[in-house]
């Protein structure tokens, strides 16, 4: 939406709804700021997608061209939408975050437009926001459609109103650290006032959907297959580093 149809329904808000959206906004403001400048999406939120390599790969050169312009990100963001699958992503809820002012729509890291009107700081957090969303949306429906692609391939049911299309979209969503519910809490309504109290709620809880032996067992066969095998890619990766690191005597 274009910013003056934005700030048109801001505006009509209630002012409980403007004092919570301030509180909000404030609380998440030094998170924002401390989020920035790092280029951290590929190894916070993206980490369990490192069992996608050739998308991974790809698309973490391009978050370096996101950062450095809005052109990039404004094409990536359409590319996405013009993507065979994109009717199927949002069928399936998979989650599309933005840059916008509406704080339940952006990262949780970037949560806080506030931040992006201070002197100077601006640029780079701007920069920062645009490289960390676009590198996760891109991410997530590459993935998404790498895995349509093999669903359809086996013979499953991949039209819009099917189960497994929210399966899939809820497993790259959890994947990319997008959890949906911590502790019984629905973080799609709380999710922005707990994320100014505790650290990346989303996150936590998209790392303990993957330590849930439960999730695996009800899982379908193609999800159950790429959750362990994001799982053991993680893994195999974390143990092969702290093997060289011995090895070099660190």
């Amino acid at each position: 939406f274009g910013p003056k149809l934005v700030d048109a329904i801001l505006e009509t808000r209630t002012l409980n709804q403007k004092l919570l959206a301030g509180f909000q906004e404030a609380i998440n403001l030094p998170r924002t700021i401390m989020s920035s400048f790092d280029l951290s999406a590929p190894f916070r939120q993206g980490l369990m997608l490192l069992s996608h390599p050739k998308a991974f790969g790809k698309n973490f050169i391009e978050m370096f061209k996101m950062f450095g312009s809005e052109k990039v990100f404004k094409a990536t963001m359409e590319n996405i939408s013009k993507m065979p699958e994109y009717e199927l992503m949002k069928a399936g809820r998979l989650a599309i975050t933005d840059v916008g002012r509406f704080m339940g729509t952006r990262e949780e890291a970037f949560a806080a437009s506030w931040a992006e009107k201070i002197p100077i700081l601006k640029y780079g957090i701007k920069a920062s926001n645009r490289a960390y969303t676009g590198f996760l949306n891109k991410m997530r429906a590459d993935v998404f459609s790498d895995i349509i692609r093999g669903a359809r391939a086996a013979g499953k049911d991949i039209s819009k109103t099917s189960e497994l299309i929210q399966d899939i979209a809820g497993f790259v969503n959890a994947a990319s650290g997008r959890g949906k519910r911590l502790l019984g809490i629905d973080l799609n309504k709380y999710g922005p006032a707990l994320n100014g109290l505790f650290f990346s709620p989303r996150l936590m809880a998209s790392r303990f959907h993957f330590l849930n032996p439960i999730n695996y067992v009800k899982a379908d066969p193609i999800i159950r297959k790429e959750m362990l095998k994001s799982l053991f890619t993680v893994v195999g990766s974390g143990l092969t580093v702290l093997g060289l690191a011995d090895a070099a005597g660190i």
